[in-house]
């Protein structure tokens, strides 16, 4: 049990790691032994903990996906509190996306961000009236409040967004959160034209990644196996 998972820990980064509560340890640990389940925030943990040439294997695969070039130098994946921190929202907006890659200066602080992820399992995109507090009471969701940036005073224009969910939903003619945005039906049901427009011009931004496509990718790196054996515990029950 121990060995795969002190192999893994290698290639993250330590002082991220040594905040892991135990119960989160032992989660990876046994994902990683006999396919036992974890939580999606263990899977965005073990993500944003991948360090070094592991972390620049997975950088590489999202800037092939999201169609730039190669990833800059001290390009880093980051929590997004971690960034909101350095740029807040003007409007104080509480909901943030799960992870950005930044661009940062030599001492860690990050100067541009350049990629928004947001990981998702079966779970609806999340919104509602007064979800975002810079629209006051107009309905908004995840899928239109990150691309328009009122999460943060960072400039999102050049950004590119990249949502990992599930691999059924990544080509929907709806965006890669399938149906678990807002549908047709919701515009006369609940009166949401005005957002449904919103979301429709948004999906435009949104590039899609499906959980099982990226782990077929990091398997490809010795390290990067291990973490696909965690990944496919996570997506394992998605139907």
């Amino acid at each position: 049990m121990e060995s795969d998972f002190n192999r893994l820990s290698e290639a993250l980064f330590q002082p991220y790691v040594d905040g892991w509560s135990q119960a989160r340890r032992d989660r990876i640990q046994l994902a990683l032994v006999d396919g036992g389940p974890v939580l999606e925030t263990d899977v965005t943990e073990l993500l944003m903990a991948m360090s070094g040439d592991l972390e620049q294997y997975f950088l590489t695969i999202v800037w092939d996906t999201v169609g730039l070039g190669d990833p800059p130098k001290r390009a880093f994946v980051v929590d997004s509190r971690f960034f909101v921190s350095r740029f807040p929202s003007p409007s104080g907006c509480k909901h943030v996306p799960d992870m950005c890659v930044v661009r940062t200066d030599e001492t860690g602080e990050p100067l541009e961000l350049l990629v928004v992820i947001e990981a998702k399992g079966n779970a609806q995109v999340n919104g509602d009236r007064g979800y975002c507090k810079a629209r006051g009471s107009t309905y908004s969701n995840q899928a239109i409040a990150y691309p328009a940036g009122c999460w943060t005073s960072a400039n999102v224009d050049k950004a590119k967004m990249l949502w990992i969910g599930p691999d059924y939903a990544i080509g929907h003619e709806r965006g890669p959160w399938g149906t678990k945005g807002l549908i047709p039906s919701d515009v006369t049901r609940y009166d949401l034209g005005t957002a449904f427009a919103e979301q429709e011009a948004a999906r435009e931004r949104w590039i899609g990644l499906g959980w099982g496509e990226l782990s077929d990718k990091l398997r490809s790196h010795p390290d990067g196996g291990l973490v696909a054996r965690v990944l496919d515990t996570w997506s394992r029950h998605f139907v």
